[in-house]
């Protein structure tokens, strides 16, 4: 049985890593004899009813709670060892259940294992170390013309001519000094032998303007330079930034300065413009407005089966966003436009961005899966000069990128094949592995919290079926007389996972009577600040997963049905509801 501790009590606990072995006056080599002794005899000086003077019973209490919490911990060999390595914080974790049956010396060598990798994890949450290499390849060789030889023979030919032109890697750290203050640095070698490397500080004076500023540190054959930065965001004006390079002697010119003013051109529209204005040596401009829409599939595929399995509930939606523009930069110029689906869901987003100006057509065509941790990008880069496939793959925040020189000059025919393969091998690779282990994980963890529901949740079970047979003889009484004026009359609800899997449905809860005893004047209303499970006869069956109610219902003598997520209010009967 678990001792109360008083504040003061737990503050001391926390601050003092050997407070408890203080307290029993013992070395932390102390045998469990040695405890259990030491424990009877202060146990019986500070035991309150031997106190005869009120003045000491009450620092007797203290005391006599301070020593039963030492004996509470240090006589059970796992919260023991737990505290020698962890303190008295590492009480409250949730360590594994086979820790307690192991040996002492098995315990403290995973428990020492356990605090290295804290220690290291808190130690690259604190510079948060990333790296990226770069490998850039001349792949001309895979799409030359035919060759006389045997298909293998060719393939052979084509493979062996792939070599690497250069590469680079670059490491970076971050640290915050503090909520305003935050520091980066990061250095690059190439194949050349070239090292450059950067720092960058970027403050925060307030919610709304933050500045930074990057100056080379060391590069062995440009003198050092120096750019600086400012951000304002606001949300009326919009979004301003500024950014300037000032380069060192014997290369000073008059700095330019790059000016991007954005916001949201109407009210009642999401469409943003941005305007991009450089001045110095090549000054150009840029106008560009960007409008994200959402799609929902279910509109367009309407036997698509939307599962909700926690952060799920959007998955029948889709953001569709739009880009058209231009610019004036010499040889530059032209028209720019672009479109990009995000589809939440697989954290999947496809996007195309295409110019045609003085130079000719160009364009970009993006795919990417993941997100900024872990992921994987393919794109296909295409103008006059060539085409380019690049792949990036990210793990834990560090990056392989390696981009393939495909062509010296535009080919339509090599941008369609670099653009088909990575899309027909993305496609293989969600269908065959991705797809069968969300639905792998998503069986299990609805059957674990089935488990879990079972053997941790059979009270609460109890109380609820109690509750709903004291509510029965009211949604008894509502039901007739909303019979009998052809009111609002709940056939059935039913209270649950989201996802439509059976293991899901395996876990709903039927909430008809609970649902019929709220009917009142032929209406039924619960705000959307209110939990439903805590209201009289519900109970939350999976608690980490999303939720929806589904009722089907009678009124005006007409059949109703609504699915209503945990983040809507319900508001019955609605029109919307009538089934046809």
């Amino acid at each position: 049985m678990s001792v109360p501790e008083p504040e003061e009590l737990s503050t001391t606990l926390s601050s003092d890593p050997d407070f408890l072995y203080a307290v029993l006056n013992l070395p932390r080599t102390a045998s469990d004899n040695e405890i259990r002794e030491r424990y009877r005899s202060l146990s019986l000086v500070f035991h309150p009813d031997k106190q005869r003077d009120d003045k000491t019973r009450e620092t007797a209490a203290r005391r006599f709670l301070e020593i039963q919490k030492a004996y509470e911990v240090l006589s059970n060999h796992f919260t023991r060892a737990v505290y020698d390595v962890y303190g008295y914080d590492g009480l409250r974790k949730d360590w594994p259940k086979d820790w307690r049956s192991k040996s002492d010396e098995e315990l403290r060598r995973a428990l020492s294992m356990a605090e290295r990798d804290r220690r290291r994890d808190e130690m690259e949450n604190e510079i948060r170390p990333r790296g990226t290499l770069r490998l850039v390849l001349n792949a001309q060789s895979l799409t030359k013309g035919p060759s006389r030889r045997s298909w293998i023979g060719d393939l052979r030919e084509r493979i062996d001519g792939v070599h690497m032109k250069s590469f680079s890697l670059r490491h970076t750290v971050q640290h915050d000094v503090s909520e305003k203050l935050r520091l980066n640095g990061s250095a690059t070698i190439n194949s050349r032998g070239t090292l450059m490397s950067f720092g960058t500080a970027r403050y925060q004076l307030s919610p709304q303007f933050a500045f930074s500023g990057t100056i080379s540190l060391l590069h062995l054959l440009n003198p050092p330079l120096l750019t600086l930065k400012a951000d304002y965001n606001d949300s009326e004006i919009g979004s301003i930034n500024a950014q300037t390079t000032i380069y060192t002697p014997p290369n000073f010119s008059l700095p330019g300065i790059t000016l991007t003013y954005a916001r949201q051109i109407f009210q009642t529209s999401p469409t943003t413009g941005v305007v991009v204005i450089s001045t110095g040596e090549k000054p150009s401009v840029a106008l560009e407005f960007i409008t994200p829409s959402l799609w929902k599939l279910s509109d367009y595929l309407p036997n698509i089966v939307e599962p909700g399995e926690g952060a799920d509930v959007g998955a029948a939606f889709v953001v569709f966003r739009r880009r058209l523009g231009f610019s004036l930069a010499g040889i530059q110029s032209g028209f720019r436009a672009g479109w990009g689906i995000v589809y939440a869901k697989l954290s999947t987003e496809v996007k195309a961005d295409l110019q045609l100006g003085l130079g000719g057509l160009a364009g970009v065509l993006t795919g990417a899966w993941g997100d900024k941790y872990n992921g994987l990008t393919s794109s296909v880069t295409f103008s006059r000069g060539g085409v380019e496939l690049g792949l990036e793959v990210c793990c834990l925040g560090q990056r392989l990128v390696v981009p393939l020189n495909l062509t010296d000059e535009y080919d339509p025919s090599v941008v369609a094949l670099a653009t088909a393969v990575p899309a027909t091998a993305s496609v293989l690779f969600y269908h065959f592995f991705v797809r069968p282990r969300q639905r792998r994980r998503r069986k299990e963890f609805f059957r674990a919290a089935k488990q879990a529901f079972e053997e941790e949740q059979s009270n609460t079970h109890r109380e609820v079926e109690n509750t709903i047979a004291l509510l029965k003889d009211t949604a008894r009484k509502h039901m007739q007389a909303e019979k009998a004026i052809g009111g609002l009359v709940v056939l059935e609800g039913y209270y649950g996972p989201t996802d439509s899997t059976a293991d899901a449905r395996a876990l709903m809860i039927d909430v008809t009577v609970p649902l019929q005893s709220l009917v009142h004047k032929s209406q039924l209303y619960i705000p959307v600040h209110r939990r439903k499970s805590g209201l009289p006869g519900f109970y939350d069956p999976a608690p980490s997963c999303a939720k929806t109610l589904r009722v089907r219902y009678l009124f005006d003598d007409r059949m109703h049905y609504a699915e209503i997520p945990d983040d809507r209010p319900v508001v019955l009967p609605l029109q919307d509801h009538i089934v046809e």
